[in-house]
């Protein structure tokens, strides 16, 4: 099938049904946050900075509250925004019963969002003062279709035609290729699919431009607390098996990743695309690269070798770098941080490195300095039980630079607060590096009999020059 036919029946079988120029009632109103641009350290009181991006003389920040882990988990995430010039930042918080799940920033300096309920999705254009000028409810027919290929059938799904898994609505992300879109979400099918979004400023909508399966649907283990076993997932590490990973470089082409742990994906993949992943393959992350048209180029694996978690991708130059943890030992300090490096069009790594700094680490972000070392945050020094989830409320905030292929890490100096705390995103912004997360935040039975220490402080904070 030609990529252009290919993209015509994928138009075909979607629609998104343009709601205008949002001035629905449901719109969310922006209000002040009592919070300066990004030009001095910032603090939030019960978040955690999830992720930080600058463009240009802008920047946003998406801040999640934590809350005890459920069945069907609903982030509880807000977006902080300071466009050009601003003496405060503005605060975009999404209408009831929608949970935001990402955000990016485009380089005119608007933002895209994506929300989400139990199954639904919808996408939201912000002006770069944090006004909505456009939003659109994400329907795809061809969801309730995707192929699944699972040795237990397909009894796992519970609902073929949500757009998102019945386990969690933190199933999807968005990457900016210029002023459009790329989604890549697992479905009620848990199949793994990519969109290219075209935003229309008049109409203030997005189309379809392609459509790819990236993964057919697969069954999933899930898990949860049970009986007063915990209360607080710190690394949202027991639905990572659900999430997926994305990306896009500046000239469109597409990087997505997802984790093997936990799920029939070896066999799923081998079944769709007739490939020889081997059988004894059952951890690590499937990397796809997509052309800046979707059309799929290949996957690459990243064999971990023992239980691992997916929790960053980047595109950073002509490489793709995938972040996580790995539990290299059946102990309470037996988790390592991982690295993984792809060069673009290869199908096979560069490299892929352990990170071991201090008892237990876990990377959550990468990035590539102007000297080719890489930049990692994440957490350290925490401990896990070595047969269970429950993870310790003691935790260091994690930054380490490394050699270009990952080698020779080593720890940079950044002030721990009380309690659990996290390295969990970077940024470069005004010619520095700047690094958000957590810190006094609550480990896993932290709050089992006491919901009042359940609370965190979010930052963000300017690093010192890199040596």
């Amino acid at each position: 099938m030609s990529v252009s036919k290919w993209m015509a029946i994928g138009a075909l079988g979607l629609a998104l049904l343009a709601c205008g120029g949002g001035s629905g009632t449901e719109s969310p109103t922006p209000t002040p946050e009592p919070l300066p641009p990004l030009s001095t350290e910032l603090a939030l009181q019960d978040r955690r900075i999830v992720k930080l991006r600058a463009s240009g003389n802008a920047w946003m920040a998406v801040a999640e509250k934590p809350r005890p882990h459920e069945d069907n988990t609903a982030p509880d995430r807000h977006l902080l925004v300071a466009p050009p010039g601003a003496s405060a930042a503005l605060e975009f918080t999404p209408p009831a019963g929608w949970a935001l799940i990402d955000s990016v920033l485009h380089p005119s300096g608007e933002l895209s969002v994506v929300l989400a309920t139990a199954r639904q999705l919808r996408l939201l254009r912000l002006g770069a003062q944090a006004q909505q000028i456009g939003n659109a409810d994400f329907v795809d027919p061809l969801t309730a279709t995707d192929p699944i290929f699972s040795e237990g059938g397909s009894s796992f799904v519970h609902d073929s035609s949500s757009q998102l898994p019945f386990a969690t609505r933190d199933a999807v992300r968005i990457a900016a290729a210029g002023e459009n879109l790329v989604m890549a979400l697992r479905t009620g099918r848990h199949a793994v699919v990519a969109y290219g979004l075209r935003y229309a400023r008049e109409q203030g909508d997005f189309t379809i431009g392609w459509r790819t399966l990236v993964e057919p649907g697969v069954a999933i283990d899930a898990e949860a607390y049970r009986g007063g076993s915990g209360t607080f997932d710190p690394f949202n590490g027991m639905e990572n098996q659900f999430h997926v990973a994305l990306d896009v470089d500046a000239a469109g082409q597409v990087a997505i990743g997802v984790a093997l742990t936990r799920t029939e994906l070896v066999y799923g993949h081998n079944r769709q695309f007739n490939a020889n992943l081997p059988g004894t393959l059952l951890n690590g992350v499937l990397l796809t690269q997509l052309r800046a048209d979707g059309l799929r180029l290949h996957t690459t694996v990243i064999d971990t070798a023992h239980f691992s978690e997916l929790h960053g991708l980047r595109w950073i130059g002509a490489q793709i770098a995938l972040v996580g943890r790995v539990r290299t030992r059946a102990e309470s300090t037996g988790w390592d941080g991982f690295v993984g490096l792809v060069s673009q069009g290869r199908q096979t790594p560069d490299s892929y490195r352990l990170i071991d700094i201090d008892r237990s680490d876990l990377l959550l972000d990468v990035a590539r300095l102007p000297d080719g070392r890489l930049l990692f945050a994440g957490s350290t020094g925490y401990t896990q039980n070595p047969s269970g989830r429950s993870v310790s409320e003691e935790a260091a905030p994690l930054l380490a630079v490394s050699a270009a292929d990952g080698s020779g890490a080593r720890r940079l100096a950044l002030t721990a607060g009380a309690r659990h705390n996290q390295a969990w995103t970077l940024a470069q912004w005004g010619g520095k590096w700047w690094v958000g997360g957590m810190e006094d935040g609550p480990g896993t039975h932290t709050d089992d009999a006491d919901p009042s220490r359940l609370r965190s402080k979010g930052f963000v904070r300017a690093l010192a020059t890199i040596d």
